[in-house]
């Protein structure tokens, strides 16, 4: 089990206030997004929206994937000549810092009315839903648990990407308080605040879907 702490201006309900700010600009974002953008202008349009919403920093840039970068994982370069296209499907990662605290937010969309896109969009958003749902319920370890969403996207017909496996998360910046991933705790998982990310890819086609939120906020979530 890995040690999680948070700094000495952690606040919960700062915390929980900077994840709806966080989801606010997130739907901001989308609404924004128009075919034949490129991914930097999409990232720049990100950068401005959070800044609206009162982002007084981010912890992560913004990733917006469009395409078949959407089976990228963060830390990989997207191909940067592709552009949204008509009938598309993209996800949006973000990571701004509100009043000292950190939300951590990620969603899939669609354009156009591709089935293959819907269908991907939708499930990933359902595996989350059911990782959830089980953690919340069995308390499991982080292992088991992505061992679980690993199952979930198998039996929907996707692969599942255990690269991205969530994290901890709190005031700005978290990783001064805390270390390891979700989804390589072999223990118990101490009460905290937690990132659960999921990422799946069609089995056939170049696209993939993202989702990303706070699993759950505890009431123990202190030094």
């Amino acid at each position: 089990m890995s040690e999680q702490l948070v700094g000495p201006h952690f606040n919960l309900a700062l915390m929980q206030k900077a994840q709806q700010q966080g989801l606010s600009a997130l739907a901001a974002i989308a609404k924004q997004i128009r075919v034949g953008m490129s991914e930097a202008e999409a990232n720049a349009l990100a950068l401005a929206v959070l800044s609206d919403f009162g982002a007084e920093t981010n912890w992560h840039p913004p990733i917006i994937r469009f395409g078949a970068n959407s089976c990228k994982i963060y830390s990989e370069a997207s191909d940067p000549a592709v552009r949204l296209q008509k009938s598309d499907i993209f996800f949006i990662d973000l990571g701004p810092v509100f009043e000292g605290h950190e939300a951590d937010i990620g969603a899939t969309f669609v354009v156009g009315d591709a089935p293959e896109h819907q269908a991907c969009a939708a499930a990933v958003a359902t595996i989350f839903q059911q990782v959830a749902m089980h953690w919340q319920k069995t308390g499991c370890h982080g292992d088991e648990l992505y061992a679980f969403a690993e199952q979930q996207a198998l039996a929907l017909g996707y692969q599942f990407n255990q690269e991205i496996k969530g994290h901890r998360l709190g005031d700005f910046p978290h990783r001064l308080y805390a270390n390891g991933r979700l989804g390589d705790l072999t223990g118990p998982v101490r009460d905290g605040i937690w990132v659960l990310e999921i990422q799946i890819r069609h089995p056939k086609l170049p696209i993939g879907g993202f989702m990303e939120q706070v699993l759950f906020i505890a009431a123990e979530a202190a030094q």
